[in-house]
């Protein structure tokens, strides 16, 4: 295998309801990996995400976007029903 360097690959994450906190725990041990931001509609979801793993937290879609650039990608974990 050739391994070149790696660069760290910036992640945002949409929503925090079920899988969510999987992927962003996932996202946050993973070498090579920075989670750059954590998205929800629940302040108290954003919270309890925050204080597990100080990364920055939001309520706005456009603010995830906006970390973009190269090496970056999103993950939506999926919509709760209301």
């Amino acid at each position: 295998m050739n391994h070149k360097r790696m660069h760290n690959v910036q992640v945002g994450v949409i929503g925090c309801g079920y899988w969510g906190p999987k992927l962003i725990r996932n996202f946050y041990e993973l070498p090579g990996s920075n989670l750059a931001m954590v998205c929800d509609l629940r302040p108290e979801r954003l919270e309890h995400i925050q204080n597990l793993y100080g990364v920055p937290v939001t309520q706005s879609i456009p603010a995830v976007a906006g970390i973009g650039g190269r090496g970056c990608g999103y993950c939506h974990a999926g919509v709760d029903p209301l």
